[in-house]
């Protein structure tokens, strides 16, 4: 039996609150942010893989403003997507793969409990992140 050991270094930095930028011309502006970080370890290396792997998980800035008609959202940098069976990947990349700008679009709220949004959106198929510092599932559920 193969015998590995993980060793999870969750290294989160997370503040409660938004930071709020209030302008006169657009309205009240918000932005928050995520760093997480990783490693792995296994004394049973196959091949030439390493022992050791550490990456940044998320580091991520996110910059948006209501909908009250018109707002925002934009969220950029750099982002892993590991998944339960798969390899590693490094952090650049998904981030190349996917761009440094993953989530980019503008919402319209005409009326109450209304909103169209246009852009670069995140999922369509419910709300399942695939930022790891978003979701609390390990697989994601069963849609990918």
């Amino acid at each position: 039996m193969k015998k590995l050991i993980f060793l999870s270094l969750s290294v989160s930095v997370s503040i409660a609150q938004a930071f709020e930028l209030k302008t006169e011309s657009i309205g009240t502006i918000n932005l928050n942010g995520a760093l997480t970080g990783y490693s792995i370890y296994t004394d049973n290396k196959v091949g030439n893989d390493r022992k050791t792997r550490y990456d940044v998980g998320s580091a991520l800035i996110s910059i948006s403003k209501s909908a009250e008609p018109v707002g925002f959202t934009v969220i950029g940098g750099a982002y892993s997507l590991p998944v339960v069976g798969a390899g590693l990947s490094n952090t650049s990349d998904y981030t190349k793969l996917y761009s440094a700008l993953p989530i980019a679009y503008i919402e319209l709220a005409p009326l109450k409990g209304f909103s169209i949004q246009v852009g670069k959106l995140p999922t369509l198929i419910g709300y399942e992140s695939a930022f790891t510092y978003l979701n609390n599932y390990i697989q994601r559920g069963l849609v990918w």
